[in-house]
């Protein structure tokens, strides 16, 4: 009875799987799941590009922030070089005239005494 009851069973499924409306209603499921699968590639494939497309400009954001670190520093440590070596030339200046001032009034007090000294011999004798 029950090997009866599975004949019948099969002999009626196989009859539906046959009939247009069962056709119709598996040709719609087929596109259905094409359609879904294709609706989650591109939902993956937008997903995965967009987070490339952030990656690298987070990596692209990174470079022109370290380029402008690197130029901004190099642009102060110009000025401090700049600054140093200005104050250098200034200070070698100012050395220059101090030795020069300096020579000049020792010339003039040495002959000054020079003329002093004379002066007492002169008066020594007399």
């Amino acid at each position: 009875m029950l090997v009866d009851i599975q004949k019948q069973q099969s002999g009626l499924e196989r009859h539906f799987r046959e009939l247009p409306e069962f056709q119709e209603i598996l040709a719609d499921m087929a596109r259905r799941t094409l359609y879904r699968e294709r609706v989650r590639d591109n939902y993956l494939f937008n997903h995965f590009r967009e987070r490339k497309r952030r990656l690298a400009f987070m990596f692209l954001k990174e470079y022109t922030q370290t380029k402008l670190f690197e130029k901004r520093s190099l642009r102060l440590a110009e000025k401090v070089l700049r600054k140093k070596s200005l104050d250098r030339l200034f200070q070698a200046w100012r050395q220059v005239k101090y030795r020069e001032k300096s020579s000049r009034l020792l010339h003039a007090y040495t002959k000054e005494y020079e003329l002093q000294i004379e002066e007492h011999k002169k008066r020594k004798p007399a």
